[in-house]
């Protein structure tokens, strides 16, 4: 059943999981959709693993100082370093991490959006003043990259109305805090390298060349590392992985994998008989998804939860910020090749090296193809996909309790194509597209320097050399030792 507590027109519909073990409990599911015993069992180790490794952080790190970036390197204790620790700091990896990394759906592809010739009348332009001056280029190479499509960006303005919690208590938004927290509303932006400048990179890498750290080009400068010193531009870096860490939690990740998935497990159990042949494809790619999604909204993304302890936008904001999101989606728009088509990074000869896209498309071309078989086998024409009254009851259902529409209509499952889009939209999101999401997180978010889930120091305002050394970094922008210690072991746990 749906959550009666839940405005499910705001974000997808979940189950119901209240009974003797407590409002929200995965106990209180039926049995088939609890973990087995050794699933159990790997989250309990890696709990007991993350947790031991946070006690034993801070124990160290009252007889260690704190206040250069090699000191985290000393709170890796009873886990392993991260894949990243050595190479946080190259812009080679900053950039390979937009492609292949933990969020690798955020990129966009900076192309003329009105028709002009003139990069000058684009709408980034407009917020994103650059020019080759600022980039230290010779003249004419930015625009030269523009027109042939070798331009890259992440912007992440959505951010900029995100409202961020307070560190200390009592914990109230960041107007009213002692110490409060901020997020970048950053922009990034990278050029396809044609020459292969760089020995151990390969030629057509991303490689980044600006970085402006709010959505205000009069307030805030823009960064270059042709022109910077190199811990402006390592600090550029690192606000603008603030803002994609933020982005993936709650919103690539936890909304984007997890939450929409929710109402159409709950309408397959409901609707579909466990022989009907859509109900069998569906059903070995969705287990434990309402198990796990339960025990999100017990102590991650619920008031009090995971979230509020150690992300910006924790306390709340995280939520709202899921439902503006959540009014954009649509469950189209998992599609990866609609999704890839969309944000202009489809194309090989113009973006050659996308292992998100390359390696993506191989295993969502193979998961069509079997959905397709299975719907042509058992379906002879569209009259018979309308004739299939539990699989109509099934959308009926989720449009009535899960999704409304836009983000899900009875269209998408009239016709023998609709339903093989539909049905291995589900499978890619569920499997596929969470794997990409969840399980970099350790990998790159268990290093926080690499990707600082908090910051406190309003990024909008920071000057060129107002932080010129590790120290100041450290003291004034940087999480607390335990904030950066609770990061590590969370992203260990979380990526298990």
């Amino acid at each position: 059943m749906p959550d009666s507590t839940a405005d499910w027109r705001i974000l997808p519909g979940q189950i119901n999981a209240t009974g003797k073990h407590g409002p929200i409990h995965s106990k209180n599911l039926p049995v088939s959709e609890r973990f087995a015993n050794d699933k159990a069992s790997d989250y309990f180790w890696s709990g007991v693993r993350g947790l031991s490794n946070l006690y034993l952080s801070k124990f160290v790190g009252l007889f260690r100082p704190f206040s250069r970036f090699n000191d985290v390197n000393n709170l890796f204790r009873d886990i392993p370093y991260p894949d990243v620790y050595s190479r946080w700091r190259e812009d080679e990896e900053f950039a390979r991490q937009t492609v292949q990394g933990y969020d690798p759906i955020q990129l966009r592809q900076w192309t003329c959006d009105d028709g002009s010739s003139n990069i000058q009348d684009t709408s980034l332009w407009k917020k994103f003043p650059v020019d080759d001056t600022a980039l230290g280029w010779k003249q004419g190479r930015l625009v030269d990259l523009w027109k042939r499509n070798k331009l890259y960006y992440l912007d992440f303005e959505l951010l900029s109305t995100m409202e961020c919690w307070d560190d200390l208590g009592p914990k109230k938004f960041h107007t009213n805090g002692t110490r409060p927290r901020f997020c970048a509303a950053s922009i990034a932006l990278f050029y396809v390298d044609e020459v292969n400048a760089y020995s151990f990179s390969t030629k057509g890498m991303l490689m980044p060349c600006a970085i402006q750290l709010s959505q205000d080009p009069t307030l805030s400068p823009i960064f270059s590392p042709l022109v910077d010193t190199k811990l402006d531009w390592l600090l550029a870096k690192m606000l603008v992985q603030n803002s994609g860490a933020n982005m993936h939690q709650m919103i690539s990740h936890a909304m984007k994998t997890h939450l929409v998935s929710e109402p159409f497990v709950i309408s397959a159990e409901r609707n579909l008989a466990h022989c009907h042949p859509l109900y069998k494809i569906l059903k070995r790619h969705t287990r434990y998804t309402l198990a796990i999604n339960t025990k999100a909204r017990n102590g991650l993304i619920d008031a009090g939860g995971i979230f509020d302890e150690f992300i910006s936008c924790g306390g709340g904001g995280h939520i709202k910020l899921a439902v503006e999101l959540y009014k954009k989606w649509t469950l189209r728009s998992n599609n990866i090749r609609r999704n890839l088509k969309e944000r202009g990074v489809d194309n090989v000869e113009e973006l050659p090296y996308y292992p998100y896209r390359d390696d993506g498309l191989l295993v969502w071309d193979a998961m069509e193809t079997y959905v397709r078989d299975i719907v042509n086998n058992h379906y002879q024409n569209d009259e018979d996909i309308m004739n299939d009254i539990e699989l109509q009851n099934y959308g009926q259902d989720i449009c009535k309790h899960g999704h409304t529409s836009p983000q899900f209509e009875m269209s998408m499952v009239a016709t023998k194509e609709d339903v093989v889009e539909t049905f291995t939209t589900i499978i890619w999101t569920v499997s596929c597209q969470h794997a990409a999401m969840n399980f970099g997180q350790y990998k790159y978010l268990g290093f926080p320097l690499n990707a600082p889930m908090s910051i406190y120091v309003d990024p909008t305002y920071i000057k060129k050399g107002e932080y010129d050394t590790e120290a100041k970094i450290m003291e004034k922008i940087m999480p607390s030792q335990h904030q950066i210690i609770k990061q590590i072991s969370i992203a260990y746990i979380l990526a298990a």
